[in-house]
C-alpha cells in the first residue's frame, strides 16, 4: 500500500488543503485542527453536522502564525495564531472539557457573518491538554495527544474501499462521491477495499502508527463539501454493508490512529509498512 493523499484541515470542519509531504507529531499533522469554531454563548464545539454552511469556509496556514481564513463569495481575513497572553475560553468537545486560546473579535465576526450564528475560533495553544485513551495493546504513552479532532490524531481512508462504495452507488443510480466526502488525514491506494481494517502497527514514512479502531460516520459524510447540500443516500448505502459487528448502530469507513514514533516526516509516494 502506498500514501496517495495528506490533507490538512486547520480549523476543524472548515474545507483545508492537501500537502506532498508534511512532519507528523503525536497531535497529528503539523497544524491539523489546532482551531475550533465553538457556539459564543456556550462553548459548545460546532461542525458541519450543524452547521454545512462550514463547507463554504477554506482556511490555510501561512507560516507559523497566521491562519487566512476565505470565504465562497470572495472574502478573506488573517487571523494572527493567538499568543500565551490571549483571553482562555473553556470549551466542550463531545465529553470533554478542555481550555483553549481565544482567536479574537475579528474572527469571530467574520465566522459568525457567513454562518449565522454567534461563535469563535479558538486555538489548542498553550496550556491546552485533552486526554486520548489509547487502543488496548497500543504502546502509546502520549495521553494528552489530541487536538480538535474527533477520537484520535489521524484518520486514515483508502481508495479502494471509496471505489466499494462508489460500485453500490450507482448500482442505486445515485453518483459517486469524491474522498474529501470523509476528510482523511492519510489515503492510502494499493490492496482490496477494507484491508485498512486490518492494519495494527505500521510505518510511513518516517512514522510509525497504531491502529485506534474504525471510524464510525456521521451526517457530515452526506454533505457536498462544495455546496454544503445534503445527500443522505451515501450515509445509507453504505449502512448496508459496514454496519459495526460490535455496535450495529455504527457505519464504519476508515480508521483511526494514534503515532507511537518520535515526530518525522510522512511523503506521498510513501509505502506502508506492517510492523510484527
Amino acid at each position: 500500500m502506498l500514501l496517495t493523499g495528506l490533507h490538512v484541515f486547520p480549523v476543524k470542519s472548515l474545507q483545508g488543503f492537501s500537502v506532498a509531504s508534511i512532519q507528523v507529531d503525536h497531535r497529528g499533522l503539523a497544524g491539523d485542527r489546532r482551531f475550533l469554531v465553538i457556539d459564543a454563548a456556550s462553548g459548545e464545539f460546532l461542525t458541519q453536522r450543524a452547521l454545512p454552511a462550514m463547507t463554504q469556509l477554506t482556511c490555510r496556514l501561512e507560516g507559523q502564525g497566521t491562519l487566512v481564513l476565505h470565504h465562497a463569495s470572495g472574502r478573506s481575513v488573517s487571523v494572527a495564531v493567538p499568543s500565551a497572553s490571549a483571553p482562555r475560553r473553556t470549551v466542550r468537545i463531545w465529553r470533554d472539557l478542555v481550555t483553549a486560546t481565544d482567536g479574537g473579535d475579528e474572527a469571530a465576526a467574520f465566522l459568525s457573518s457567513f454562518l449565522h450564528a454567534q461563535v469563535r475560533l479558538v486555538h489548542a495553544g498553550e496550556g491546552y491538554q485533552r486526554t486520548l485513551v489509547p487502543p488496548s495493546g497500543s504502546p502509546h504513552a502520549g495521553h494528552d495527544a489530541l487536538g480538535f479532532v474527533d477520537a484520535a490524531p489521524v484518520l486514515i481512508t483508502s481508495e479502494a474501499s471509496l471505489d466499494a462504495l462508489n460500485e453500490r452507488l450507482l448500482q442505486r443510480g445515485a453518483s459517486p462521491v469524491p474522498m474529501d466526502r470523509f476528510r482523511p488525514s492519510l489515503v492510502l491506494r494499493g490492496g482490496p477495499p477494507f484491508a485498512e481494517d486490518s492494519l495494527q502497527r505500521f510505518r510511513i514514512g518516517d512514522v510509525t502508527f497504531h491502529s485506534a479502531g474504525p471510524c464510525a460516520r456521521c451526517t457530515v459524510i452526506t454533505t457536498d463539501q462544495a455546496t454544503g447540500e445534503r445527500h443522505p443516500e451515501v450515509l445509507t448505502t453504505l449502512a448496508e454493508f459496514r454496519r459495526d459487528s460490535h455496535q450495529p448502530t455504527k457505519v464504519n469507513f476508515g480508521i483511526y490512529a494514534v503515532i507511537t514514533s518520535s515526530a518525522g516526516l510522512c511523503s506521498v509516494g510513501d509505502s506502508l509498512i506492517p510492523i510484527d
